[in-house]
């Protein structure tokens, strides 16, 4: 190990190991070699390519062990083999053989055949005992990745913490990545945020690892349902990668962001990330890869093939040992099927996601793909048997799974949207009883009856709101409704749900700052369910117009004592839509069209209240008509 270059490499110092080939008169092949190596941990792998290349040619043909390297990230894959096969192997050092050995185990890894990555790293750890600790940790960390490609994250976080406790800073940082994916599927997502940050410090100084760093806060962003997030990250991922010419982290990125473009409905954009990816697809594993991703671009459009393309190449992971993989492809066959109503075919792939899921382990892998899929979602939520409820109770139990987002729209209309979709509930009035129990959370089920359908025998009302119950259960996953025999009382439980409802939303806003106040006063969407007749929702829409309507009065004093008439004008119009025979509301609006506009138009505006007045309400109020007088 007296090579002075290789020593630099040894302790994590690339550029010096630069600056040394720098200072050399003649470079011997050797020299090329470490160099070339240098170059590549600087990201720089056509530059690594030629240096090695030359090493290699000028005799040094131990340089072919990095030229595979760099061929392999630039996913030349034919080119790395061809150079490891032409390797003296028996006249190999222990070193240059640990090396060797686990190039040829991440290449094989790299194409899909995890079994003979196996042995080769096993080789490589062989020969890696009694050589530099920093060779040991390469190894490590070159098995838990195999382990990881396999789905077999537990095990692969074990060979990561051997790399990451063995490694000097930055070679510390690039295992502190792999760790860092392998964690996300393992559904530890603090650590892995704790190991991306922690990297993050040694980015400018290995800038190979800035691709990776930015693919795997990608997907961990995803996990959490962070999609906005998730996207930025991996298109960050694809440029750096594109900008080196590594053309894994490239394709995977792409595909990352077609995944959740796909997500947001952005079909068309998630179609041009397929296609960016597609000139990366160089062997067969990453074309399976693809295929499944545009499959389900196919089932989004409506191709009723899908399933059976989604069925084909989940087999095909399977004989990959893919098995990770193999599950996610068979939720999104599920979720396929489940969108054009084959409900026994669902089942029947259902079934088949979670033996996979029982082979990992865990249910943990699965939820950053399950998190798309709001069809398999909402059957996990109903599923009759113990078997199939495991996956459920996964999803539920994950601590770092961020909680699926429910908007609760009743002013002015009536919604429900899951992660932003609408919900279609096939009963009328589901979204009266969900903002009632929103009110209540917990209420008599005799009061709940009387308030809902008052004239409705208790009989026939109870069995209309079963029907709700179980419907809204279905179509909102991690929504229960529970009745307490003993109390006597129905509550809301909404584990796994973060539910966003606008009549709360906006009375938190009221009696908040100004700003939040003039915010709510603006997107103030109409009355409480317009169409809803019953005498509890009248009653929330009068408190939630007086509320308004009491809020909109204190902004106006505080903007009249100021003269800030243009704003009163406005703010007293929008307050009169939802009190329009308000006498003090009449009052603003005239004397601010007086100050903005003159005596004349005053006149006009006060004219046209006072006949809508007599036409409504078939008077004109003593005070209106003083107010009348005085402008004549």
């Amino acid at each position: 190990m007296g090579h002075p270059i290789l020593q630099a490499i040894l302790e994590g110092q690339y550029k010096r190991g630069l600056q040394l080939y720098a200072d050399f008169q003649t470079p011997t092949p050797s020299d090329d070699r470490w160099a070339g190596y240098c170059l590549f941990a600087q990201g720089d792998l056509l530059s690594a390519k030629d240096l090695l290349a030359r090493a290699w040619a000028r005799g040094c043909l131990s340089a072919a062990i990095e030229l595979a390297t760099t061929y392999r990230h630039l996913g030349e894959f034919e080119a790395a083999r061809a150079h490891l096969q032409d390797l003296p192997w028996k006249d190999l050092s222990a070193f240059d053989g640990a090396l060797a050995e686990r190039e040829s185990g991440m290449l094989y890894a790299a194409c899909g055949q995890l079994e003979k990555a196996r042995h080769a790293l096993e080789r490589a750890w062989a020969l890696a005992q009694g050589q530099p600790e920093v060779l040991r940790a390469a190894v490590a960390l070159a098995i838990g990745w195999a382990e990881a490609l396999a789905g077999f994250d537990v095990r692969a976080t074990h060979y990561f913490d051997v790399a990451v406790d063995s490694s000097h800073s930055i070679k510390r940082a690039q295992a502190l990545v792999t760790r860092g994916l392998s964690l996300v599927y393992a559904g530890r997502y603090e650590q892995a945020e704790g190991d991306l940050q922690e990297a993050q410090r040694w980015r400018q100084d290995l800038p190979v690892m800035a691709p990776i760093l930015a693919y795997t806060y990608g997907v961990l962003r995803r996990a959490q349902g962070q999609w906005h997030e998730a996207l930025e990250h991996y298109q960050e991922a694809a440029r750096l990668a594109n900008e080196r010419a590594e053309v894994d982290s490239a394709f995977f990125s792409e595909l990352g962001a077609c995944a959740v473009l796909a997500s947001l409905g952005e079909l068309d954009e998630a179609t041009a990330a397929l296609h960016r990816a597609a000139k990366h697809t160089g062997e067969p594993r990453k074309a399976v890869f693809w295929r499944w991703r545009a499959a389900v671009l196919h089932g989004l459009s409506g191709d009723e093939a899908a399933a059976s393309e989604l069925r084909g190449i989940a087999d095909e992971f399977v004989e990959m040992g893919l098995h990770r993989e193999a599950a996610w492809v068979t939720l999104h066959e599920a979720e396929a099927y489940a969108r054009v109503g084959e409900t026994e075919a669902v089942q029947v792939a259902l079934r088949v996601a979670i033996d996979g899921r029982h082979l990992l382990g865990s249910g943990a892998p699965l939820v950053v793909e399950l998190r798309d899929l709001p069809h398999v979602q909402r059957l996990l939520m109903d599923q009759p048997d113990a078997y199939s409820r495991v996956l459920r109770d996964d999803w539920r139990s994950l601590g770092g799974c961020a909680p699926l987002g429910v908007q609760l729209i009743t002013l002015g209309q009536g919604t429900i949207c899951l992660e932003g979709q609408p919900v279609r509930l096939r009963l009328r009035r589901g979204i009266e009883v969900l903002a009632y129990l929103m009110q209540h959370r917990s209420v008599a089920r005799e009061q709940l009856l009387n308030d809902l359908w008052p004239e409705v025998r208790p009989r026939d009302a109870a069995n209309n709101f079963h029907q709700i119950k179980r419907a809204l259960e279905k179509s909102l996953p991690g929504l229960a409704l529970p009745y307490d025999p003993v109390t006597q009382t129905y509550s809301l439980e909404s584990d796994g749900l973060r539910v966003h409802w606008d009549v709360q939303a906006i009375k938190d806003e009221l009696e908040g700052t100004v700003t939040a106040v003039e915010h709510a006063l603006q997107t103030y969407g109409g009355p409480f369910l317009p169409m809803a007749s019953t005498s509890w929702a009248q009653q929330v829409r009068r408190e939630v117009e007086s509320c308004i309507v009491n809020a909109g009065m204190a902004l106006l004093d505080r903007w009249i004592i100021l003269g800030e008439h243009a704003k009163c004008l406005a703010l007293a119009q929008r307050l009169r839509e939802v009190d329009p025979y308000n006498d003090t509301l009449v009052e603003v609006v005239v004397d601010a069209s007086f100050h903005l506009e003159g005596l004349a138009a005053a006149q006009h505006l006060l004219k046209e209240i006072q006949e809508q007045f007599v036409l409504e309400v078939g008077e004109f109020p003593p005070r209106l008509e003083a107010l009348y007088t005085h402008l004549r």
